[in-house]
C-alpha cells in the first residue's frame, strides 16, 4: 500500500476507533492494534489553554527547577504510557510498526503536521511539527513535547539515558517546533541546556487500574458523553482539533495528569496547587460562558463532568447544589489532597452560575473512588 494511502487509513479509519466517546463519565483508549493490552485505557478531557497556563506560570515562579518538574513530569508519564500499552522494545520485530503507527496517531491526535526522522543505531529521533498542542499558547513544550515523547523514545530504545530538547517553538515566533531525542552523550555533546536524568524514578502500573476505571451502567439525569457534545454541536472537531466555546481540548490517559499534579505539589507546595486550580478556574468560567441560562448552572456542570470521563455524576436538589460522582479517574499517582486541576474546572464553572460560589469536593473510596462536589454560597 502506497505512504499516502496508508496515512489516509490511519487518520481517517483507524485513529477516530481507538478512543471512544461516546461512554458517559468515560473516555477510554485502545493505542494500537499492535497493543497486548486487554483492557482500554481511561482517558479525561484536557484543556490546552490551562495545561500551557501551568506551563508558563510555574517556569516564571520555579525557574529552572520548574522546567525540570514539567519535564520530569511528562517523562515519568510517556514511560508509564509505555507500560500500560506494553510497547515493544527495540529489538521486538514489531518495533517499527508501532513507532510508525505512534507518531501518525500522535500527529493526528495533536498535530496538524509531523514529521520524523529516525537513527535506530544511534538511537536519535528528529521531530518537526506544525501546530502542536500547548506549544503555540506557552511558548515552553516543556513538559509534552520535550518530557512525554522523551518518555516514550526512551522506553521503545530502552536506554535510561535517553533525553530531549526543543530546539525551535512555533510559540515563541519559529515556524514549527523542533526536538531532538537520544543518549545524552550525544545530544549534550551538540545542544545546550539538555536535562540530564540521574536517577529514574520506579515506575509501575497497579493491577487494580483496570477494575478502579471499569465502566459504570445505569445514570441519572444531566449525564451525557463527548459525543453527545460534538453531536449538538457543542463542541466542534477542527482539522486534528476538539473545540470548545474556542478552546481546544485534547484526550489524555488520565495519569498524565496526576503525575503531574503530583509533582508540582511535592516540589512547590501550595504555591504549585495555587497554579494548577487557578488554570483550570479560568478554563471552567470561558466554558461555562456557553451557557446563557444560567438557572441551568447545575445541569451545565454535570454534563460536563460525565463528558470530560471525571465519571457518572448524580445531581442531588437540596440546599446546597451536590452532586456525586462515581468512578473517579484512578492511578497509582492520584492523592485526593493534589487533586486541584479538577476542583478548579468545576469552582470556575460554578463561579459563572452562582453568586459567591464556593465548591467544596470531597473523596470517598469504595469499589472505586468516589466524589461529592457541593457548591454553596
Amino acid at each position: 500500500m502506497a505512504g499516502s494511502n496508508i496515512n489516509w487509513l490511519i487518520r481517517k479509519v483507524l485513529v477516530p476507533k481507538l478512543v471512544s466517546l461516546d461512554t458517559p463519565g468515560f473516555i477510554q483508549e485502545s493505542f494500537t492494534f499492535l497493543s497486548k493490552v486487554k483492557f482500554p485505557l481511561r482517558n479525561i478531557m484536557l484543556s490546552e489553554s490551562a495545561f500551557a497556563n501551568i506551563e508558563s506560570e510555574v517556569t516564571k515562579k520555579f525557574g529552572d527547577k520548574g522546567r525540570y518538574v514539567l519535564y520530569k513530569s511528562g517523562r515519568d508519564f510517556g514511560r508509564r504510557y509505555c507500560m500500560l500499552e506494553k510497547v515493544p522494545a527495540i529489538n521486538d520485530s514489531n518495533r517499527e510498526q508501532m513507532f510508525y503507527f505512534f507518531i501518525k496517531t500522535f500527529e493526528t491526535a495533536f498535530a496538524e503536521e509531523l514529521k520524523d526522522h529516525v537513527d535506530w543505531d544511534q538511537k536519535r529521533l528528529d521531530l518537526n511539527i506544525k501546530k502542536f498542542i500547548i506549544c503555540p499558547k506557552s511558548g515552553n513544550g516543556t513538559f509534552f513535547t520535550e518530557g512525554v515523547v522523551t518518555g516514550y523514545w526512551r522506553s521503545i530504545c530502552n536506554d535510561p539515558t535517553i533525553e530531549g530538547v526543543q530546539i525551535t517553538c512555533e510559540g515563541r515566533g519559529d515556524s514549527s517546533c523542533s526536538v531532538v531525542y537520544g543518549p545524552y552523550r550525544l545530544l549534550g555533546k551538540e545542544f545546550k541546556n539538555v536535562y540530564r536524568t540521574r536517577k529514574e524514578e520506579n515506575i509501575a502500573v497497579s493491577r487494580d487500574y483496570a477494575p478502579m476505571n471499569r465502566t459504570i451502567e445505569g445514570y441519572g439525569n444531566y449525564v451525557i458523553s463527548m459525543q453527545n457534545l460534538l453531536d449538538n454541536k457543542k463542541v466542534v472537531y477542527d482539522v486534528g482539533k476538539l473545540l470548545h466555546s474556542g478552546e481546544r481540548l485534547f484526550p489524555m490517559e488520565l495519569s498524565a495528569l496526576q503525575i503531574l499534579e503530583r509533582n508540582i505539589s511535592k516540589s512547590f507546595g501550595k504555591a504549585g496547587q495555587k497554579i494548577v486550580f487557578d488554570s483550570a478556574y479560568k478554563i471552567g468560567g470561558i466554558l461555562a460562558q456557553s451557557e446563557a441560562n444560567r438557572e441551568k448552572g447545575a445541569r451545565f456542570i454535570t454534563e460536563h463532568i460525565s463528558a470530560f470521563g471525571f465519571g457518572v455524576p448524580t445531581f442531588i436538589p437540596t440546599e446546597k447544589v451536590r452532586i456525586y460522582v462515581s468512578g473517579f479517574p484512578w492511578s497509582e499517582y492520584f492523592m485526593p489532597e493534589t487533586n486541584r486541576y479538577f476542583e478548579g474546572l468545576v469552582s470556575g464553572m460554578a463561579a459563572r452560575f452562582f453568586k459567591n460560589a464556593k465548591v467544596s469536593i470531597t473523596f470517598k473510596k469504595k469499589m472505586a473512588w468516589n466524589a461529592t462536589v457541593s457548591i454553596g454560597g
